[in-house]
């Protein structure tokens, strides 16, 4: 849809801040005290975020005020990117935040993302990030590398971002939904042939078939 990104040049590039709806946020620091087992607020860590959609519902917890809340909530229009990363391809990894009714805030290995609808659309710049030429040509040239590596704000903010036409932008997210849905389905299957077989299986010494 986009042609080669490493070479079109029929598409406006800005950089990443310039297409934000806010500023970028570090997450929070939290000493041990202020972990509990329950009745505090789910806090995302690092090794929450190792594939692309955050799983919900086994966080660890924290208590934090009402100011900390605001400062450091997160919801699913915000993208997580992994501001350190003992490995050096999880640097600068993004990761999705889905739906949820219950708050999170998010720790300070992360910086906090969130696009600006007018600019760049969610889906096209979640996959933008993710884009395997992208993270080597335009997000790599701007990682650390030591023990830990990873990315600062300052540098995040100069990565440059392709922005075509908020239409195409659409149609891409259109199509990227279209097929979650289909794979959603698949896997669907999958389970329900699981069971048959395995219900199959048992039937089968049993001696009932």
């Amino acid at each position: 849809m986009f042609g080669d990104v490493g070479a079109t040049s029929r598409f406006l590039v800005e950089q990443l801040e310039s297409v934000l709806k806010q500023p970028l946020q570090n997450g929070a620091y939290f000493s041990k005290d202020a972990y509990v087992e329950d009745g505090g607020i789910e806090m995302l860590h690092m090794s929450d975020a190792f594939y692309e959609v955050v799983i919900r519902g086994n966080l660890k917890q924290v208590i934090c005020s009402a100011d900390e809340y605001k400062k450091y909530r997160i919801s699913e229009k915000d993208i997580l990117i992994a501001r350190r990363s003992l490995n050096y391809e999880g640097a600068a990894k993004p990761c999705l935040i889905p739906p949820s009714p219950n708050p999170l805030i998010f720790e300070s290995s992360f910086i906090r993302v969130t696009p600006n609808p007018e600019k760049v659309g969610f889906l096209f710049f979640f996959h933008y990030l993710s884009n395997d030429w992208v993270r080597q040509k335009c997000i790599k040239p701007f990682l650390t590398q030591s023990t830990i590596s990873g990315i600062n704000q300052s540098n995040l903010a100069r990565v440059p971002v392709l922005t075509p036409p908020l239409r195409l932008q659409q149609e891409f997210a259109r199509r990227v939904e279209a097929i979650d849905r289909l794979k959603n389905t698949h896997r669907e299957s999958l389970t329900q042939l699981d069971a048959l077989f395995a219900s199959l299986q048992h039937r089968a010494f049993r001696g009932e078939l």
